[in-house]
């Protein structure tokens, strides 16, 4: 098997399948099972923010980023419903856990949204952005790595000037995490959000991270877990999970790995498939996710032919493209529905081979050139 759709999710590192079960206890607990996990637990909302580099916000863990990105945005709205401040920035390209629950909230509370612009690559026009920044906007969310695209965002321009309007700045950065630098000591975000299914940790265990000056509203009320603000027994091996993967991603120096086999993947396929177009041609931004356009190729026919071979790949994001409607994100870059439906995804992770590199351009050609 290859497998080539690590934006969707990752398999696990090894040895996470056999987790150590001894940090069983209710990290709420009194008694030492309880105080271990609950031990084991902060190292590893300490190891988040020494890979953010911050020593001025608080890690919340929640069940998934999506859960995340709706807690921010219902607590800022919330919190703010009787703030003059009416208008909410974001961008067309954002993951539906972002563009949803905005405009769920946004009604509810009565507030108003303002898309900032994105070139043919993806990327937020920082002029536009800051032509839209006003004393009118309160909430900006903007993502570090584009799902679909694999393009990056300049955050701390972004920051710079959300801040010096009193803009409140939250970044979903479920896809950058540890693959590119996020530094809050420099880039003094607001709000991040993480999880660990993106980096080869276990699924179901996500993070907000919040800056000590922001206020939180509850989000899920109970018995008082994390800080009294998101209620619920812990998924203690979830998190202990997600604190290896980290420790894995570092100790093995695995983002060297994935831009060595990036490079290679780029330069293969310009070599071997010159027919194929790249939807975002910043492709030192594109550091493991790759939208492709094979013309007048459907692009689930090439899926389903992969998967025959036991090569798995996308269309686009995961939470879209069983879909029949065109991808937002490529319509929101220029593409027309037709080269929508002729593009594919293809995200490489640190498990990966350069092996498995060539077997799949290889095998992708032939497909290309057989006779439909």
């Amino acid at each position: 098997m290859i497998y080539f759709d690590n934006a969707a999710t990752t398999p696990l590192i090894p040895g996470l399948n056999s987790l150590d079960d001894s940090c069983f206890g209710n990290s709420s607990s009194i008694y030492k099972l309880g105080v271990k996990t609950s031990i084991e637990i902060e190292k590893v909302r300490n190891l988040i923010l020494t890979e953010l580099n911050s020593n001025q916000h608080k890690v919340y863990f929640t069940g998934t980023g999506t859960e995340a990105n709706n807690w921010v945005i219902f607590s800022t709205l919330y919190l703010n419903r009787n703030n003059l401040r009416k208008k909410i920035l974001t961008s067309k390209i954002e993951h539906p856990s972002i563009l949803n629950p905005l405009s769920f909230y946004s009604t509810m509370f009565g507030f108003e949204i303002e898309y900032v612009e994105n070139d043919k690559n993806g990327i937020i026009s920082l002029s536009d952005l800051k032509k839209k920044l006003n004393s009118d906007i309160l909430f900006c969310s903007i993502m570090h790595v584009n799902n679909e695209l694999g393009t990056c965002q300049p955050i701390d321009e972004i920051q710079k000037l959300c801040h010096t309007n009193q803009v409140i700045f939250h970044v979903d950065a479920c896809q950058g995490f540890l693959k590119k630098l996020l530094d809050l000591k420099r880039s003094n975000i607001d709000f991040v959000t993480i999880n660990s299914h993106k980096i080869n940790g276990p699924k179901g265990v996500g993070a907000l991270v919040v800056h000590s000056q922001q206020k939180m509203a509850p989000f899920i009320l109970g018995g008082g877990q994390e800080f009294g603000l998101r209620s619920g027994t812990l998924n203690n091996s979830g998190i202990l999970g997600f604190g290896r993967a980290i420790a894995y991603w570092k100790e093995q120096k695995t983002l060297n790995k994935l831009e060595n086999l990036s490079k290679y993947f780029t330069e293969l396929i310009k070599e071997k498939l010159p027919e194929i177009q790249f939807n975002a041609e910043v492709l030192k931004e594109s550091l493991f996710v790759f939208s492709m356009r094979i013309p007048n190729k459907n692009a689930k026919d090439i899926l389903r032919k992969l998967e025959k071979k036991e090569i798995y790949i996308s269309t686009g994001s995961a939470c879209s493209s069983n879909k029949d409607t065109p991808s937002y994100v490529l319509k929101a870059i220029g593409l027309s529905d037709q080269e929508c439906t002729e593009t594919i995804r293809v995200s490489l992770g640190i498990l990966n081979e350069i092996e498995e590199i060539e077997v799949f351009v290889s095998i992708l050609k032939e497909i290309i050139y057989e006779s439909i």
